[in-house]
């Protein structure tokens, strides 16, 4: 999935990030399972670069292979390398403004998909998840 652009209140272009998708349309990708059982789909993190503030996921979906990649805690800076690269950042003006994105970014529906789905190993079976990468 490719970044798109929408028009946001000034009339000018402005790309939405790739992982956007996968926040709107949760019933169409996969998730990677945490070793305590739940799972996770995004696992949001934030950066400054070069004076602005970027959100961007820990949990990536390879354009090539439409297969899930995590990054681990410890391989931020790779995540946030290869969000840079791929345009799969979302920017904000303040630290702030990042942070409270990064904890909120899920939609009422997205979560209302997984309130639904609770039972992860009915979900495991109904949606059969890509693997995550060691």
């Amino acid at each position: 999935m490719k970044p798109t652009k929408s028009k946001g209140k000034t009339g000018k272009s402005k790309k939405t990030p790739a992982y956007q998708d996968r926040i709107d349309n949760p019933q169409n990708y996969g998730y990677v399972d945490n070793k305590n059982g739940s799972i996770s789909t995004h696992r949001m993190g934030t950066a400054e670069v070069d004076g602005s503030f970027v959100a961007f996921p820990n949990i990536v979906q390879d354009p090539a292979t439409g297969k899930l990649r995590e990054f681990g805690d410890d391989k931020w800076k790779q995540a946030l390398q290869w969000n840079m690269k791929n345009g799969n950042v979302k920017k904000f003006a303040t630290e702030s403004e990042a942070l409270t994105y990064s904890k909120n970014y899920k939609t009422p529906e997205f979560g209302k998909y997984y309130a639904d789905n609770k039972d992860v190993q009915a979900l495991k079976q109904k949606y059969k998840p890509t693997k995550k990468k060691p």
